[in-house]
């Protein structure tokens, strides 16, 4: 699991709600005790990959532990994500943290994503 911290708040300004489509905000933390009943191989699979932000090109990780609860939270803005990335051993450094990242396919996420997003909106 990607130990680095994601943003420390967010801040998210709605006009007003939208007519059409899903919006969803949900309890991360729920929603990961949700996929560890039901589907730990999803977790398993999450906590190993980071999403690559797609306005910032910020690395953020899809499984974090709260540092406050130390409850596993899920960290997936559906709307924002640009790429999915695995962690996967190579010589890149960061904070003094050997990494580096591989894209998923499109087969690998489509599925994942679909397993997060069902449980962030049940």
């Amino acid at each position: 699991m990607h130990d680095a911290a994601p943003f420390g708040h967010v801040s998210y300004h709605l006009p007003a709600v939208p007519k059409l489509g899903q919006t969803c905000f949900a309890h991360t933390g729920i929603a990961m005790d949700r996929l560890l009943l039901s589907d730990p191989d999803v977790v398993e699979q999450a906590a190993q990959l980071c999403t690559l932000h797609s306005h910032s090109g910020e690395l953020r990780p899809m499984v974090y532990v709260s540092p406050v609860t130390q409850r596993l939270q899920l960290l997936a803005h559906f709307g924002q994500i640009g790429a999915v990335l695995r962690f996967v051993e190579g010589d890149a450094v960061e904070n003094g943290v050997e990494m580096a990242v591989e894209p998923l396919e499109v087969e690998e996420m489509q599925p994942l994503l679909m397993a997060l997003y069902a449980a962030l909106d049940s």
